[in-house]
């Protein structure tokens, strides 16, 4: 069964602000970690009961 991902505006932005950190320190390397998060949300929407719940929610964090 396959769940509804919502991202948050907040967390929008904290990617974009990573991807472009990283592609500062070497070109590609923000496009890595984009690749790395649309396979992570993939994995959350799959497969949310495996993540903390809170509330009504289950959080996931991504360390890359």
């Amino acid at each position: 069964m396959m769940y509804t991902l919502l991202v948050k505006a907040q967390a929008i932005q904290d990617m974009t602000e990573a991807f472009n950190w990283y592609e500062q320190k070497r070109i590609g390397l923000g496009t890595e970690f984009l690749d790395e998060v649309e396979e992570f949300f993939g994995r959350i929407t799959q497969n949310p009961a495996h993540y903390q719940p809170d509330r009504n929610l289950h959080i996931a964090l991504l360390y890359w």
